[in-house]
């Protein structure tokens, strides 16, 4: 299996990082991370692998070329970015996470 570009949403909260440390334990394929977070938490740093990573704020392009999203952001973040016509959803993604609002919503 090749490396595979992995979003986490909400990477510089308590269950993003632990989010990020699983991927790094695990010893998953990632070539990339894109670590995104609310405009709030725009250019802070997450480590993974070793590496200081500049965490981005999610916009409309955020899941360009991802191939995994994993999501740990407050609700309305989440369901902003995972809802019919938001940016996730456009890129094809499937959501996935620990929201009750992701439990059954099938493809936009």
């Amino acid at each position: 299996m090749s490396g595979r570009r992995v979003a986490v949403l909400g990477a510089t909260g308590l269950v993003g990082r632990e989010m990020l440390l699983t991927l790094e334990q695990r010893n998953f394929p990632v070539s990339e991370l894109v670590p995104l977070a609310s405009e709030r938490s725009e250019g802070k740093k997450v480590t993974f692998r070793g590496e200081e990573v500049t965490v981005r704020a999610v916009k409309e392009d955020s899941f360009k070329d991802v191939d995994i999203a994993l999501f740990s952001a407050g609700g309305k973040t989440s369901k902003r970015c995972s809802d019919n016509g938001g940016p996730m959803r456009e890129q094809g993604l499937p959501p996935s996470g620990g929201r009750p609002s992701f439990s059954i919503m099938p493809p936009g």
